[in-house]
């Protein structure tokens, strides 16, 4: 979280005596899963602790404790009871990934709790390539290992959620290393990582991004008033006009040059950050 992290979070709305959502439940999502952490959360103020990736048995069993009883109404026979062992069905759209080392896909759309939300979860992963990989080698660069490491945590926990569960592992190791000031782990390991980070992209690309040969190519003009749409649309914060923008823009090929600044925006856009968004296009 930009500025203040969850911790400080919590302790501002308490402190606000005022606040409407001052005795609201905390609940603590982290993909902090060390042995203690529910018991330091706890002891922060949260109510409860929920780890990452979203295990969506215990996210319902949450749920269930918290909301009041009036508010619950019980759904017979529409769901099995046992979800862990129900049958993922893989999509054809999703071939490219099919038989990959490095994603589990029947792990990911179990995360994401259905192969509907689990594709919109994948794209963001991919569009924010670009993104993630300039931050994570940059912070390497400078030294800066504070950083470093909460991108590196980031990342991790996108990797998880997509079923990419070994990458995530090697990102845990390369967090705990810039937690406990282990640089020399770093220096061993960072670039194998990032290698392997990067050789995602193909496949993804294959699922997103199509064939878009047929399509004509948008012109530096076209491009220059579709990001000053955006540009606009942002400080509005108009998603509405955003998709609408994106969706018109569909129909070019966007120019080979622009393609790495275009994922930046979309995948800000993605995440509704429209700050970000309007920081990339001042660039």
């Amino acid at each position: 979280m930009p500025g203040m992290d969850g911790i400080e979070t919590l302790h501002e709305i308490r402190r606000e005596l005022k606040n409407p959502n001052l005795h609201t439940i905390a609940i603590c999502l982290t993909a902090n899963a060390i042995s203690g952490a529910r018991e330091q959360y706890m002891a922060e103020g949260f109510d409860n602790y929920l780890t990452k990736p979203i295990d969506s048995g215990k996210l319902e069993e949450m749920l269930m404790t918290y909301l009041p009883k009036k508010k619950i109404e019980m759904s017979k026979g529409k769901y099995s009871d046992d979800k862990s062992t129900a049958k993922v069905e893989i999509p054809a759209i999703l071939a490219p990934l099919n038989g990959k080392d490095w994603i589990d896909l029947t792990v990911g759309i179990k995360n994401s709790g259905s192969v509907d939300a689990y594709m919109p979860l994948l794209k963001i992963f991919y569009e924010s390539m670009y993104e993630k990989a300039g931050e994570i080698e940059k912070f390497y660069s400078e030294g800066d290992i504070k950083n470093y490491t909460i991108k590196v945590h980031a990342l991790k926990s996108s990797a998880k959620i997509i079923g990419a569960i070994e990458f995530a592992d090697k990102a845990q190791k390369l967090e705990d290393a810039g937690k406990n000031g282990d640089i020399d782990y770093i220096h061993e390991h960072h670039s194998e990582f990032m290698n392997a980070y990067r050789t995602f992209h193909e496949p993804l690309a294959q699922i997103f991004e199509g064939n878009d040969e047929d399509k004509p190519e948008a012109d530096a003009d076209l491009m220059a008033a579709v990001y000053e749409e955006i540009k606009s649309a942002a400080e509005e914060m108009d998603s509405d006009r955003l998709d609408a923008i994106f969706e018109e823009i569909s129909e070019y090929r966007i120019p080979a040059a622009e393609e790495k600044l275009w994922k930046q925006i979309k995948s800000a856009a993605d995440r509704f950050d429209y700050e970000a968004i309007q920081s990339i296009l001042k660039k």
